[in-house]
């Protein structure tokens, strides 16, 4: 009897990925040939986040202009090390470093909290893209609703000023369709380089079709400095507190357990946080149309 395999999440994503293109008569493209389109603009830059990623594409453009502008949207809770990394990079690599810095949804307020304490007060802990927490709130107006509050104030609306004060118009992202099931549909229906009508300008997605041993293996080949964090045990970069990914807390456990009991502490009791953030969107959503409270 002949075994057929499954297909692994990351194949799925990149086989639809590719259905999709071809549907919408779109070619996939070389990465370098998307970045060299990208570089034809009169100011390009690179959204760097400062994971292995944008650090792959942020060299590809390097390369090719050694004074590139990178943006890169400092948090204030990024995860311990990825500043010093980033700012490091930038010294040695010669690019032109554009850090941001984060915006606060009531600036007025007398608490002493930095701008993601205070998403965290106003709009509650951050909730997985795309999950029923999210589309609970959606009935609200608010177009951003899709993804968590925190991500607007802190890189959002930074990176917007930023673009527009700089003069950037287009950007060169490292982000890959195995990476969400958003990014799948977005580059299969619109390509690997297209004009973003929510950001005004031409963005490309140069290593949209990679996989991660892609990018793993181009790291290695060209001896790139990678982010530190890889090392203690993180798959991704980002916010240290963020909880809008799966599994947060014992991904987290791994290297941040006080983290992570602090974090546990705030919205709940649940060891894998999802019970606990959908009990704290049903009790806001019960509160709102004057429901009693409930257990």
């Amino acid at each position: 009897m002949r075994v057929i395999g499954v297909a692994t999440v990351e194949e799925a994503r990149l086989n639809l990925t590719r259905l999709l293109l071809s549907k919408h008569e779109l070619e996939e493209l070389p990465a370098e040939k998307v970045v060299e389109k990208a570089l034809e603009h009169r100011n390009p830059a690179v959204a760097f986040s400062g994971g292995k990623s944008s650090l792959v594409v942020l060299h590809m453009a390097w390369l090719r202009k050694p004074k590139i502008k990178a943006v890169f949207n400092n948090t204030g809770v990024e995860i311990p090390g990825t500043v010093e990394y980033v700012r490091r990079l930038a010294r040695e690599w010669g690019f032109e470093l554009i850090e941001t810095e984060p915006v606060k949804p009531d600036p007025s307020s007398p608490e002493p909290e930095t701008a993601f304490w205070q998403c965290w007060r106003l709009f509650g802990p951050p909730t997985v893209r795309g999950s029923v927490l999210t589309k609970a709130d959606a009935g609200k107006g608010s177009k951003n609703r899709s993804h968590p509050q925190c991500c607007v104030y802190l890189k959002e609306l930074p990176a917007r000023r930023a673009y527009a004060i700089h003069g950037i118009d287009a950007v060169l992202r490292g982000i890959q369709v195995a990476e969400s099931r958003m990014r799948t549909f977005a580059i299969g229906q619109n390509g690997q380089r297209h004009f973003n009508r929510k950001w005004m300008m031409w963005t490309y997605d140069p290593i949209a079709l990679w996989t991660d041993e892609q990018v793993w293996e181009y790291i290695r080949r060209h001896n790139l400095p990678y982010n530190p964090a890889y090392d203690s045990g993180f798959k991704r970069t980002g916010c240290l507190p963020c909880t809008a990914h799966k599994d947060w807390p014992q991904k987290l456990a791994k290297s941040y357990p006080r983290m992570r009991d602090f974090l546990l502490s705030k919205v709940g009791h649940d060891e894998r946080g999802n019970k606990v953030l959908l009990q704290w969107m049903e009790g806001r959503v019960r509160a709102e149309m004057g429901c009693a409270g409930y257990a």
